[in-house]
């Protein structure tokens, strides 16, 4: 059996906690609010029992993993809306637990791999939980029927973890490590002015879900964050506004996953009621705050739920109305699952498309697009039986007579998983066989796609294989005499991300044509070496734009020194190429922890740039992560 965790990312659901602060007395007494200023403690208290409260919520999650070459390994999105009841339901002498339940969904959408989950799990409307939460306010377990569906209950913790502040610091600024959606993050709380209103501000992960839950190193992890909590006169909760966005870079070439989250979430308190019955939990199923149980799924098991209804007809009237536009959401993945379950299908796929014709159109354009479709399946599925069929769809002759039609075929290899010798070996025996009949273009999309191929060896620890493709493609690049040539290969090496060809990439960022040198910059992109990145910085000054914004790019997904910083600081300070206040307001986000260097760039990118009021919000939300910073580094 092979556990699946990752069906919890990009969950949530609704809870909200309703919250006072209080001065020395227990969460059963009557909140008062009070001001948190920094000679009084700010602590939790919780309504008296017999309050129920009723919260309006939106909240929506996306998180996309990139796998080599950017290519999904997996993405899920999430949009529910609708209404949550809550109450204490603690019982004496016992921590304080909060239950609630879902009252009413407007909208409600969970889409995994490009399928819609929620309409094959039982209704949402009723689901429960129970959240124990200690003396500070902290999550310590969720309690949940044991007849719940699993959706439901990654849904209800999700938004347990996402809605409860930990309001019990002291003086106007304090800090807690929290579980949320996303991971293990460290939030900041800061007062306001206002005794009822506080910023919620989460700096860094130090574990991320999207990945595996694997720990984190957070020089290649940029967190924007803004949230806020809002409280009655009577210290009630009555809203809570959080939008983060998070974005994650593989450490080198063993890291295959760059992992993006984006997440927003309202709630906001609508009605107050008499609370509902009391909850005996004792027999329900137990959640600890930090870990959400693996979800034990076959391989078999897994697939058959991603395909689900699909038929072999299904398929072929896809891939027959190709012609029409891109398939609708979903068909790709449903359609890989499908051909890894049933292997037999997959050469039978491209007989299909094998003749002139397909289905009711014959015409070139339409089966050029029907066999795209279908190289696309079957590269997806990835299976040795897929790879084979694309093979043979590669070299039929209805694909050999249409050069373009070639070439895009050859480059599907590039998205597959875990290319096999078979495949390796077809596309140097055509990489050598297109030189020979001197037919560049095929010759190039071989070699862009065993660039690819070269990184998923190393990876894999197929080294050998690995090394002798990226001496080849550096052979050739080094023979090479004209500049479209140059960039083909460069790129090709690029994909390869093999530090041992940084010196061969850097020697071409001198040279006269600027588009190769906007390459050679995009092609350092994933080998972490010194030589790299002091290339990369020399590239970033460069007088033109393209070149110097895909410089940036690149080093953006390095793990750079305060060096690195200073030198990019100077060239903002400096007056960089025009058209670059975004890009480099994008690097200096990953990189707070110099806020002197940052803040002296942000001020001199804004002074060039005070008509861009996007770019100025930017700026300005990044000043105040910096102050929020540097507050907390005074209290220390």
């Amino acid at each position: 059996m092979k556990k699946v965790a990752g069906v919890a990312l990009g969950l949530a659901a609704v809870i909200a906690t309703t919250l006072a602060l209080r001065s020395g007395r227990g969460p059963s007494g009557t909140p008062a609010a009070t001001s948190a200023s920094a000679s009084s403690n700010v602590a939790l208290a919780y309504p008296p029992k017999g309050t129920g409260y009723v919260y309006a919520f939106r909240f929506r999650q996306t998180t996309a993993v990139d796998g080599l070459s950017g290519t999904p390994a997996m993405n899920a999105a999430t949009n529910v809306e609708g209404k949550l009841a809550l109450a204490d339901v603690t019982r004496p002498g016992a921590s304080t637990t909060l239950a609630a339940s879902i009252a009413e969904i407007t909208t409600a959408s969970l889409r995994f791999m490009g399928r819609e989950t929620l309409p094959q799990e039982p209704g949402l409307v009723g689901a429960t939980v129970l959240v124990d939460l200690d003396a500070q306010g902290a999550v310590t377990a969720f309690r949940f029927p044991r007849s719940g569906s699993v959706t439901s209950k990654l849904l209800l913790r999700s938004l347990a973890l996402e809605l409860v502040p930990r309001l019990g610091g002291s003086g106007p600024l304090w800090s807690a490590n929290e579980e949320t959606p996303s991971g293990s993050s460290t939030t900041f709380y800061a007062t306001t002015g206002d005794p009822l209103r506080f910023e919620r501000i989460r700096r860094g992960y130090l574990r991320l879900g999207a990945l595996g839950d694997r720990p984190i190193d957070e020089t290649r992890l940029s967190v924007v964050s803004h949230g806020a909590v809002a409280l009655a006169a009577d210290g009630a909760l009555v809203r809570v506004d959080d939008e983060e966005k998070l974005r994650v870079v593989p450490a080198g070439p063993a890291a295959a996953e760059t992992a993006t989250t984006e997440l927003e979430a309202h709630f906001e308190l609508v009605s107050r009621s008499g609370a509902p019955p009391g909850l005996d939990g004792s027999a329900f199923e137990r959640w600890s705050a930090d870990k959400v149980p693996a979800v034990a799924e076959s391989d078999a098991d897994r697939l058959a739920r991603m395909a689900g209804d699909l038929k072999m007809e299904d398929i072929e009237a896809g891939v027959g109305r190709a012609e029409q536009g891109p398939p609708r959401t979903g068909f790709v993945a449903e359609s890989a699952a499908y051909l890894r379950l049933h292997p037999e299908a997959c050469e039978a796929l491209v007989k299909g498309v094998d003749g002139e014709g397909h289905g009711d159109r014959p015409a070139r354009s339409g089966v050029d697009s029907a066999r795209s479709m279908v190289a696309d399946l079957l590269a997806s599925a990835g299976t040795p039986e897929a790879q084979k069929a694309l093979r043979s769809l590669a070299t039929s002759s209805a694909v050999r007579e249409s050069p373009r039609l070639e070439r895009q075929i050859l480059q599907r290899f590039v998205f597959v998983g875990a290319p096999d010798a078979a495949s390796i070996a077809f596309l140097e025996a055509r990489r050598q066989a297109a030189r020979s009949a001197h037919d560049e273009d095929a010759e190039l999309a071989c070699a862009t796609t065993l660039g690819a191929t070269a990184r998923k060896l190393g990876i894999q620890g197929r080294r050998d294989e690995a090394e002798r493709i990226t001496s080849s493609l550096q052979r050739d690049l080094e023979a090479a005499k004209s500049p479209d040539r140059q960039r083909a290969l460069l790129g090709a090496l690029g994909n390869a991300a093999a530090v041992a060809q940084v010196k061969t990439i850097t020697s071409y960022a001198k040279a006269k044509d600027p588009k190769t040198r906007a390459v050679a910059a995009h092609a350092l992109r994933a080998m972490d070496s010194a030589d790299a990145r002091d290339a990369l910085r020399t590239l970033a000054a460069d007088e033109d734009t393209e070149v110097a914004r895909a410089a940036l790019g690149s080093l953006a997904q390095q793990p750079t020194s305060a060096a690195d910083v200073r030198a990019i600081a100077d060239l903002a300070v400096q007056g960089a190429s025009a058209g670059l206040g975004n890009d480099l307001v994008t690097f200096f986000s990953a990189h707070l922890d110099a806020p002197g260097d940052v803040g002296r760039a942000l001020d001199a990118i804004e002074a060039r740039t005070s008509g861009d009021a996007a770019l100025s919000a930017r700026i300005e939300s990044l000043r105040e992560q910096l102050a929020m910073r540097a507050a907390v580094a005074g209290r220390r």
